[in-house]
């Protein structure tokens, strides 16, 4: 067991310092974004490294500075939330197999009355179909490509409103797949075709990132600070940190085009877009493809959506706050899935190893 007062002593001792360092770089690179917002010069001169850095979409027409309050909503409207969890395959158990659980609410919101679907859908499959040394981030990428697929299938077959979305937990940017050859060549190229589907029949869809750690902003930041020998000592900080202080509740940012470096594999509609908006709880990001980011019909149908959801979940979409419960595993489902494990591998004439027993098991 962990001691937790060494862990208390150690936490008291380096908390206040590492705050107050936080606190004095925040107020820095506040006063440095003013000045930024309205240097155009600098901003022109970063219009031409898209490579590199992110820039709103549709400069110079509309500028880094530029916030969207919230607009009134009361359409009627239909949304999918979708969140996948899993339990990694574990060889002390005996069989080498692991679980995926995808979970989703589709609700329908009507002038005079409402109804809501709950889904649940665990698969247990043979660590051998991955084929990859990365188990568990092989794992993950397969949880992903069954969240789309799952999505997809369920607003196929529910959806009967123009006014539709289906919310994501998580982002649309893959960045976990770069590292990984093998995985990438197999999953990238899967996650394209479902979300093409998405695409071709028009469905909206956006991905939600509470507490995000994006630096796409901090990073322009930092180039500015250095362009004009300021201190640019940000590492501590992310968007979310300073956006919490520039941006009013109830606002967003201009949508944002991620920098080109990063999405060169993406079909062309596909290309991964964001804002960030401040929901008085916490700022958070959404990112969405470039055909709808490209529409600003399609941008507004989305941010409210999400706003309402946001509202009707105290501070984080309802959909996916429930659809998280469908996919969570917990605690009782973990042990029954490796007890069920135990029971067949006894059948089968195999078991669990030595040091699982003595997990389960203590011994004085």
């Amino acid at each position: 067991m962990i001691d937790r007062i060494k862990i208390a002593l150690q936490l008291s001792d380096q908390m206040p310092t590492l705050h107050k360092k936080k606190a004095e770089s925040l107020q820095r690179l506040l006063v440095s974004w003013a000045s930024f917002c309205s240097d155009l010069k600098f901003q022109s001169e970063l219009a031409g490294k898209q490579f590199l850095c992110a820039l709103p979409l549709r400069y110079p027409e509309v500028g880094f500075a530029t916030i969207y309050q919230k607009a009134a909503f009361d359409e009627p409207y239909e949304i999918l939330g979708v969140d996948g969890s899993q339990i990694y395959p574990d060889r002390h158990w005996g069989f080498d197999c692991f679980l995926i659980n995808v979970g989703a609410l589709f609700v329908s919101y009507g002038v005079h009355a409402s109804s809501a679907q709950f889904f649940n859908e665990p698969t247990v499959f043979k660590t051998s179909i991955l084929q990859d040394e990365n188990i568990a981030k092989a794992v993950d990428c397969l949880r992903h490509e069954y969240e789309f697929l799952k999505a997809l299938e369920l607003f196929q077959s529910f959806k009967s409103s123009e006014n539709g979305c289906i919310l994501f937990d998580g982002s649309l940017l893959f960045w976990h797949l770069q590292p990984y050859k093998n995985l990438k060549e197999r999953f990238l190229k899967r996650y394209f075709e479902l979300l093409l589907q998405l695409y071709h029949q028009q469905f909206l869809h956006a991905f939600y990132i509470s507490a995000p750690q994006s630096k796409d902003l901090i990073s322009i930041m930092r180039s500015y600070g250095q362009t004009n020998n300021q201190a640019v000592d940000y590492e501590d900080l992310v968007d979310a940190d300073f956006l919490g202080e520039w941006l009013p509740v109830g606002a967003r940012t201009v949508v944002f085009q991620v920098p080109i470096n990063g999405t060169q594999d993406y079909p062309s509609v596909l290309v991964p877009c964001f804002f960030y908006l401040n929901s008085g709880h916490e700022v958070v990001r959404v990112e969405i493809p470039f055909w709808i980011a490209s529409d600003q019909s399609l941008v507004s149908k989305v941010v409210s959506i999400i706003w309402d959801q946001v509202e009707k979940g105290r501070g984080y979409p309802l959909v996916l706050a429930e659809a998280h419960e469908q996919a969570v595993v917990k605690t009782e489902d973990r042990a029954y899935f490796y007890a069920a494990i135990n029971q067949y591998s006894k059948d089968a004439h195999s078991g669990t190893s030595q040091k699982q027993r003595h997990k389960q098991q203590m011994f004085y």
